[in-house]
């Protein structure tokens, strides 16, 4: 599965040397967890904008290596990972 969609399941900034720790830690956790759904919030800062950009919506993870990221507003969007493919 693509890193950055660990990223955000773990919501957990990774740099350098730590990558592959962090990963694997993630993918220890994940391993006992069949499926699980939540819901976001997602806010970025831009320096051309007054206010953060807010995003909601949905997350799917199934074992061992589904990720779905379902932007419901401002606008949908989907994205999906899947390591079978």
């Amino acid at each position: 599965m693509k890193r950055w969609a660990w990223l955000l399941l773990a919501g957990w900034p990774l740099a350098g040397a730590a990558d592959d720790d962090a990963l694997a830690q993630v993918m220890r956790s994940l391993a006992a967890v069949p499926t699980v759904e939540g819901s976001f919030r997602e806010e970025k800062s831009l320096a051309v904008l007054q206010e953060p950009l807010v995003a909601t919506g949905l997350l799917y993870y199934r074992a061992p290596d589904f990720l779905r990221k379902r932007t419901l507003h401002p606008q949908p969007e989907d994205y999906e990972a899947d390591g079978s493919c």
